[in-house]
This record gives structure tokens, sequence and C-alpha cells, in this order.
């Protein structure tokens, strides 16, 4: 068998020979494949298809040449900028927005109501920051209510570290909870590790996030993408930016590499 010469990557795959007789993980050289042809592409990985040459071991013989699909990262870094940025623009942007300027309040913004589609590489356009190779929605959901029609008997709804330390005072959700939501999420992007992750949803973390307590921030991105979080999750409603400056905030945070 061929190794990686990577250490830590030859003894995984060590691993996975020892623990099946069947299904295991293989080191290729690229030189094995010929005919590599370009698919398609998105925020994160290029994908190719390519020829086999010698293809994989079946009753201690090789079966190739075979047809396989190939996966390469790019940087990710860079990819990771800008898939969290085009999340958010589109989020802002298309539908946020459309919720509040008609008056409603979303009420239920976090990670897992965020949807994402792709459409084919060919059809992006980059034009007035939309990268249509991503499509990011907001669904709105039984939650959502106008401004104007608080409802005394609504309750909190919601997952706990996504929900506005006013709300989990006893006041009514309004379009800033919605804001302090966007910054939980955009704290998640940047980090890639859920809120308060090795907590308990519980009363105690309720009184902490009421006390000020947010998740980490990731000091490794840049100041002003920390920022605009910190202004998002502030424990003053009134000092969070209004939708149409957050939209523009994340519209600019686009040309940056954080």
């Amino acid at each position: 068998m061929t190794t990686s010469g990577i250490e830590i990557l030859d003894n995984f795959i060590s691993k996975t020979r020892q623990s099946s007789n069947s299904q295991y993980l293989e080191w290729i050289p690229y030189n094995q494949f010929e005919d590599v042809k370009f698919i398609s592409q998105n925020e994160i990985i290029n994908v190719l298809k390519a020829k086999w040459k010698v293809g994989p071991i079946n009753k201690g013989r090789r079966n190739g040449p075979i047809l396989v699909v190939l996966k390469t990262l790019l940087d990710w870094k860079k990819s990771k900028s800008e898939l969290s940025t085009t999340i958010l623009n589109q989020v802002c942007k298309n539908d946020l927005k459309t919720i509040h300027e008609l008056g409603f309040i979303h009420k239920d913004i976090h990670s897992k109501n965020i949807l994402l589609s792709s459409r084919d590489s060919s059809q992006t356009d980059h034009s007035n920051g939309q990268d249509k190779s991503l499509i990011a929605y907001l669904p709105t959901s039984g939650l959502t209510r106008p401004v104007n029609v608080p409802n005394e008997k609504e309750g909190i709804y919601g997952i706990l570290p996504y929900i506005a330390p006013e709300v989990l005072r006893g006041k009514p959700y309004t379009q800033a909870s919605d804001i302090y939501s966007i910054g939980i999420v955009m704290c998640e992007l940047s980090t890639g590790e859920i809120p308060f992750k090795d907590e308990s949803n519980d009363t105690n973390l309720a009184i902490r996030i009421c006390q000020g307590e947010r998740p980490k921030l990731n000091e490794n991105v840049s100041r002003v993408y920390n920022d605009v979080i910190k202004m998002c999750w502030t424990s003053d409603p009134s000092a969070r930016p209004r939708i149409r400056e957050l939209e523009n905030i994340v519209l600019k945070l686009r040309n940056e590499k954080f």
C-alpha cells in the first residue's frame, strides 16, 4: 500500500484497515488518476471526475480502471469567510429585511432555521454582493407576528442560546431581539461551534445570559466582524443595529477575509 508520508494520516488509515476486511481507506497518489475533468465548484470545494487507473483492491486484485469523483478543499479560511458573509448577506437582505419592513418579528432565528441550497456555478452572479451559487433562506414560522400586535400570553419560544436577554426577563419579542439572534448566528458561523455547546439549556444559563454572558468569540477573525457581533448582542436593545444598517455592514464584510 502507498503511504501519504504524513504520520498522523497514515496511522488513521491503518486503523481503518485493522477494523474491517472489506471497507477501509486507502491513500491514492495523484499520478494514479488520468483524464481528470472539472465538474463544478461551490464556496468550499472543487468537484472533479477522473479515471483511477489501478482501481481498488477486490479479493486481492486491483480491478481498475474505474471512474471516480474527486473533491478538493479550497482555501478554507477564505472559503469560510465567503460562506459566512454570503449566508448573512442573503438572510439579512432577502428575508429578515422583508419581514421587518412589513412590520413583523421573526422570533425564531437560529442556525437550524437557516436553509441552504445551491445552483450550478455557471449561474453565479457577484454583482451587488449577491453570490447566486449559494442560496440561504430564513423561513418564517408560526411564531412570526406583527410588531404592533403584542401577545402577552405568547411565552418564551425558541432555542435558549439565541434568545435575547430582555425576552428571557419576560419582555415581549421585538425586531431588536431578532437582531440579537443574528449576532449569535454570526458568532456560530465564525467559530464553527454551537453556542454554549457544553452547557445545559436551563435556568442557570438563562440567568447568565441575562447577566451579560455570551458565547466565546473567535479571536482569529477580524476585529470588525467581532465588533458587529457585539453590536448585535448587546444587552441594550436600543443599541442594536436595525436591519437596514446591519444589511449594509454585512455587505461591507463580504470584502474582508476574516
